[in-house]
Formats: C-alpha cells, structure tokens, sequence
C-alpha cells in the first residue's frame, strides 16, 4: 500500500510531485498555479488600484502525437488536428481605471513548464518573448521549478549538470527600470528542504507587492488534488539520480521519517517531521525494512 498526505511532508519543493510532474504532468499543475497565484495576489492589487488577468503564456505546450489504439477512433481523427500547441497561462498585472478597464502593462509572471526548458526551439521562442516584454519596460517574474534542465538564463549555474553552487529551484525579478542595462535583477535561489522565498515585485513608480508562494503550494497540496495521486513516500521520486548527491541524501530522510511515523501510527497530517542525519545508503536501507513492516508479505 502507498503511503500518502495531504500535508505536504517536505519544508519546500516536494520532490516527489515534481519528479513527477517534470515526466508526465506539468500542465494540469501549471495551471492550477497561475489559478491560486491570481487569487492569492487580487485583493491586495485591488487595493492598490491594480487588476489581474490570466493570459496566454509567452510558452508554448505541444500537443504531442496522436495514433490509433486498439483500432479504435479518437475524437481527433474526426475533427483533425487545427492547432500543435496549446499555451501555458501567465498573470499580467495592469494598473485599472475608475470603471475597472485596463492600464498599460507593468508587470508579467511566469512559471517555467517542463517542455519549454526540454525544447531548444521552445526554450529560443520564449526567450524573446521575455525580451521584447523586457524592452516594453515590464517587469517580468519567473518562477522556475524545473531542476531536471538547465536554466533559462544562461549566466546561471546548471543544476542539472552538478555545476558547483548551483540551485534546483528558482524565482527570477526583472525589473527593466529605466532600462534594460541599468535595471536591478533579483534572484531567489533555493533548495530541497527550504521555505520558498517571500519575493517582493515592483509595481508602477513606487508601488510593489510581496507575495508568499508558499501559501499558494500548500493549499494546492491541501485540496487533495495534488497528495493523494501523485506523491507516495514508499517509492523514490522518479528520475532519482538527476537530484545531487546532497538532494538525494535529504529526499531519503525525509522518506525515511514519514514511513517511521507511518508505521508508528501518527497522523501523517501532523507532519513535516523531523529528519535524522544520516548517509544514503542507510537511510535506502531503512527504508526498505519499513516498506516490508507497513506491507508484510500474505
């Protein structure tokens, strides 16, 4: 039997949702993001005489191949095939007038996809969208949860390629105020086992927000959505060995601590919990001695 929590067990990125995201289900997760992302920042923006709107992302999403299975029809077939990509959703921010229409543009968020940071043409396509935003002076936030590729800004460390002092999560401000070469660049990198920054955006002249993307990835967590179909904590993560040496010593003991509690009877919703400091290949070890208690052969 799997063992699964709605509260998410890691003090940060879980690393079993993302695994598997990055393989199999990206989209559907993106866009519930950018969804609780809109409703987090709205009723400050509002009170400040800003608006929100979800817009077509400056990615694409190919739609991938479509065959027959089991001689069977799809609805494709029928209809054909109009378009080969289907876009993430991004938020932009305005400034709102009286009669709540919409100011110029001053600031865009993203969220990296999977696909984008897989495909070079993809990855080309987007990167000039962001600079054309950037030339338009907006502010663009990035938010890149993708640790299995490099990242979207060549001048940073590739997790991916073990490069020392290098970060597998990241949240990128560009503020391209007065311009482009003379604008500040914030960077928020962080790791497994780390609260997600709190990041402050500017607005319009002396305006700017903090928003806590913590809030937004533990509710997605605790809708259930998220806990009780993708992350079992008897399984390692999927592609394990893309993660450091260091990372996967902390994904094992954070395992390793929620099957003890498992098997101990505590409410897995009572969690995270605490971790033991312990080498890999004993915290492997244990694991599977668990896995055997929570499961004994019939």
């Amino acid at each position: 039997m799997p063992v699964r929590s709605i509260k998410n067990q890691y003090r940060g990125i879980n690393a079993h949702l993302h695994s598997h995201n990055q393989s199999d289900d990206w989209l559907g997760f993106h866009t519930m993001q950018i969804v609780d992302l809109s409703r987090l920042l709205i009723p400050e923006l509002h009170s400040m005489g800003y608006r929100t709107d979800i817009e077509e992302s400056l990615q694409v999403q190919p739609n991938g191949d479509f065959r027959l299975k089991s001689d069977k029809l799809t609805v494709m077939d029928l209809i054909g095939e109009e378009n080969d990509e289907h876009p993430y959703m991004a938020i932009a921010i305005s400034p709102r007038s009286s009669d709540m229409k919409r100011g110029e543009l001053v600031v865009w968020i993203e969220i990296i996809g999977s696909t984008t940071k897989r495909s070079i043409a993809h990855l080309e396509t987007y990167k000039g969208r962001r600079r054309l935003l950037l030339d338009k002076i907006v502010v663009f936030v990035e938010i890149d949860l993708m640790h299995e590729n490099a990242p979207t800004f060549e001048t940073l460390n590739d997790y991916s390629q073990n490069q020392p002092d290098s970060y597998p999560y990241r949240i990128v401000v560009l503020n391209p105020r007065p311009n482009i070469k003379r604008g500040p660049a914030y960077l928020y990198e962080f790791g497994l086992e780390t609260q997600i920054p709190i990041v402050e955006i500017p607005l319009s002249g002396e305006d700017k927000i903090s928003f806590d993307y913590n809030i937004v990835y533990r509710d997605l967590f605790e809708t259930g959505y998220v806990a009780l179909r993708r992350v079992d904590y008897t399984e390692l993560p999927l592609n394990f060995e893309r993660y450091s040496p260091d990372d996967q010593r902390r994904i094992a003991a954070r395992m390793l601590a929620v099957l003890e509690a498992a098997r101990d009877g505590v409410d897995l919703e009572s969690g995270p919990f605490e971790v033991k400091d312990i080498t890999l290949e004993d915290a492997l070890a244990q694991i599977e001695t668990l896995k055997v208690q929570l499961n004994p052969p019939t």
